[in-house]
Formats: structure tokens, C-alpha cells, sequence
């Protein structure tokens, strides 16, 4: 069934057609201008892609956690930030370990493995010699503290170093030529073992 308009009525029906179809165009154009906007100005370029981690986790920076040739900041708590430099003979505690950097935001350690390495990393501080880096070994559960003159002193990361154990420590360096020892083992709770070359 065909509807039969009268001028008046067709003239009406287009004028109404064309306001549809102006305010689409525009709806239209004003939404291609938000995107634009959008991928400018709020760095939505990534869409489609993998997930980049975040660059700019904020995280205070208590020491620096490296696997191969990645590296991050970690706090207090074990919990990664920004990327870091690998910087070597720094004021900044550098542990390396064969495991991997987690992403921004996520713990780079076991939780119970914490308290016990900012006690050695504290306590080695405080002991007359130079550290290069520490080297962590998740498997061992051991943390390594590796002096400038390679020196080598392996603690466990099962239990927190009390302050005698440093200070004993401290006494046994002031009395022997550490060069004479390939390392100084302690591992076992209140002991001191050295091994000798």
C-alpha cells in the first residue's frame, strides 16, 4: 500500500529527514574528535597490543632487585616499583637473583624472607667492610653479601641476625685477613663459620 503526501506533507517529511541525517553526521564527527583527543592526549595507542607494565609505580626506594639484565626498586616489604638502574659500588643495596622482576606493584620475594634481609643488609652496613652486591638464592634460601675485594659472607634468610651475631662478625674481620678465606658461612643460627682457601 502505497502513502500518498501532499506538497505541503512531503516538504515536512524531507525537512525532518535531513534534520535526522545532519544531527548523525555530527553525533558522528564529534565522536571521531573525542577519539583523536583520546589517543593524543591519553596515551590509548597501546589498544590492541600486549600490556605494557606500568613505568611510574611510585615505591620508596630501599633497594634495587635485578635478574639477567632487568632490574626494579623494591621497598620494605618486598613490593616492586619503577625500573632501575644496575649501578655497580653504590650507596644502594643491589640483590641479584636467577629468578625473575616481577611487574611493578607485585612482591619481588616471599613475604617472610623480607624481614630477615633488611636485617642482614642493615646489619652488614654497620660492619667495616665494602659491599658490592648481594646475591639471593631462593632455592638455598641464602642471602650472599659480596664485598669489593670479593670478600664473602652467606647469611640465611630463614631467621633474622641478631645484633651480637654483627658484632662477633665485626670482631672476627678487625682480627683476620679476610683475603685468607673463601667465605664466611652464616647460615646456622648464632654461628660463625670461616672457610678457609
Amino acid at each position: 500500500m502505497k502513502l500518498l503526501l501532499s506538497k505541503k506533507e512531503k516538504a515536512r517529511y524531507y525537512r525532518r529527514l535531513r534534520i535526522k541525517i545532519y544531527l548523525c553526521f555530527a553525533t558522528l564527527a564529534l565522536a571521531g574528535v573525542g577519539a583523536a583527543h583520546a589517543v593524543l592526549n591519553l596515551g590509548w595507542l597501546n589498544i590492541g597490543q600486549n600490556p605494557v607494565e606500568p613505568e611510574n609505580v611510585k615505591t620508596e626506594q630501599f633497594a634495587i632487585w635485578c635478574a639477567k639484565d632487568r632490574c626494579a626498586w623494591i621497598d620494605r616489604q618486598g613490593i616492586t616499583g619503577a625500573p632501575a638502574p644496575l649501578t655497580e659500588g653504590s650507596s644502594i643495596p643491589i640483590i641479584k637473583t636467577e629468578g625473575g622482576v616481577p611487574a611493578g606493584g607485585a612482591p619481588a620475594i616471599q613475604a617472610r624472607f623480607i624481614k630477615p634481609i633488611i636485617a642482614i643488609i642493615e646489619g652488614v652496613a654497620n660492619l667495616p667492610i665494602r659491599v658490592n652486591e648481594y646475591l639471593f638464592n631462593a632455592r638455598l634460601q641464602e642471602l650472599t653479601a659480596v664485598g669489593i675485594n670479593s670478600d664473602k659472607f652467606i647469611f640465611s634468610v630463614r631467621f633474622e641476625p641478631t645484633e651480637k651475631l654483627f658484632a662477633s662478625l665485626a670482631e672476627v674481620i678487625s682480627r683476620n685477613n679476610l683475603k685468607n678465606f673463601e667465605y664466611i658461612d652464616l647460615t646456622v643460627e648464632n654461628r660463625i663459620y670461616l672457610k678457609q682457601r
